[in-house]
């Protein structure tokens, strides 16, 4: 398995080709992306390796890892000996732990050898009085009695050991090793608390990358140029002479080729220009001047022919 800085400068470019970052923010999100799935690749394959560690110490070593938990828990029995002993005896290792004490206080009670203020301390512990009711209740004081209440409370752990723990521990010793159990050792947990942050900041930031691409006006393309047409030249006939009035004169040509443009391409939509308005016709209309030189040369000529 590689390091975790060459997994991600191996997989860092693979992620900027295929998510293609456009600005610098977009970079950091494709590389926070990227780190993520490397921390949660990881995680995964650390996770599978515990596992394949924990079921094979459940094979090799699993009582002594069930007595090292029940010492740890018999740590608390002073402080709350009341849920500590009922959590001692859920299991094979515990109850045992319990058994080992009243045997010892049996031993010494046996002994004729009356049981000392810890002692007697223990032993109220062990029958899992709180602090407050240990003025009401107390041990015997003779050894005598003191033995016969420890080996009775020996007897029922033991009695509860051979019958019901004993056959439980084996369960969950074989369910351990199996391939399909589920470890809840803080170990595990914390990995899986990892696997979980990792995951949700790989999903965030490419949720982030996507809102941020919808947010941003897509780049508009330029506007693809229209091929030139030329405009069909309108044709033209030599006149014979000159006048304005002539219907082949280039005066009229130009006013009809103007005419023509007008129509194929108005200046003004249809509902801008002005509503017409009626105009008086005239009686008769006068002779407008020519719009070119050339045609008022002409015209000119033409009168001073006339005249």
């Amino acid at each position: 398995l590689p390091s975790e800085p060459d997994d991600l400068a191996a997989c860092l470019p693979g992620w900027f080709e295929s998510l293609k970052p456009e600005n610098d923010h977009e970079e950091w999100l494709v590389t926070l992306a990227a780190t993520a799935s490397v921390k949660l690749k990881r995680c995964v394959l650390r996770e599978a390796a515990l596992d394949g560690y924990e079921r094979r110490r459940a094979t090799l070593s699993w009582d002594h890892d069930r007595r090292l938990d029940a010492e740890n828990l018999a740590a608390s029995l002073a402080k709350d000996p009341a849920r500590t002993i009922k959590r001692l005896a859920q299991t094979k290792q515990g109850a045992q732990w319990l058994l080992e004490r009243w045997t010892a206080l049996a031993t010494i009670a046996q002994a004729g050898r009356p049981w000392s203020d810890p002692q007697r301390s223990l032993a109220l512990d062990l029958l899992g009085l709180p602090p407050h009711l240990r003025d009401a209740v107390s041990p015997p004081q003779d050894p005598e009695n003191q033995a016969a209440m420890a080996l009775e409370h020996a007897e029922n752990l033991q009695s509860q050991i051979d019958l019901r723990l004993t056959p439980q521990d084996a369960d969950a010793q074989a369910l351990a090793a199996s391939p399909i159990s589920i470890s809840f050792s803080p170990t595990m947990t914390r990995l899986r608390r990892h696997e979980a942050l990792w995951s949700r900041t790989f999903h965030l930031a490419i949720a982030d990358l996507r809102h941020l691409r919808r947010s941003q006006p897509a780049s508009q393309s330029p506007p693809t140029p229209k091929p030139f047409i030329p405009r069909p030249e309108p044709d033209y006939v030599p006149p014979d002479d000159l006048s304005p009035d002539s219907p082949n004169s280039p005066f009229e040509a130009e006013m009809a080729a103007f005419q023509l443009e007008l129509q194929a391409k108005p200046l003004l939509q249809p509902s801008l220009l002005p509503s017409p308005t009626p105009t008086p016709t005239p009686t008769s209309t006068p002779t407008s001047p020519p719009h070119n030189r050339r045609a008022r040369r002409a015209r000119l000529a033409h009168l001073r022919s006339s005249n």
